[in-house]
């Protein structure tokens, strides 16, 4: 095998070890949100979306719970991800957050 086969084969067998669904989000509302991932695997991680701002998924591991807090800090909203409504059966890969609260859409674009 060619060094460099094996190297395609354990990067590979890496990203096949890893959860490649992580999540993105469509902020819809008219204002900035920062959104703090918490998951058990892993420190919390803080994303932060300006108004209308959609953030492509990345390759990671899916929160347990995600909280939106406003500009000042204050918390908006919790949200544990096994409770937000799917639009669709593979409704996944974005949660979008609407004044009416957040749902997960197969993708960024649709009904707001």
């Amino acid at each position: 095998m060619t060094p460099r086969i094996s190297t395609l084969v354990f990067v590979a067998a890496i990203l096949s070890g890893c959860d490649p669904a992580g999540l993105g989000y469509v902020n819809r509302l008219s204002h900035p949100v920062t959104i703090v991932e918490d998951g058990s695997k892993r420190p919390a991680q803080t994303i932060r979306l300006t108004a209308g701002e959609i953030r492509q998924p990345t390759i990671g591991i899916v929160p347990h719970s995600i909280d939106l807090l406003d500009s000042r800090g204050q918390l908006i909203a919790h949200y544990r991800i096994r409770d937000i409504p799917r639009e669709h059966p593979r409704g996944d890969d974005y949660v979008v957050i609407t004044p009416q609260g957040a749902v997960f859409r197969f993708s960024p674009s649709g009904n707001r």
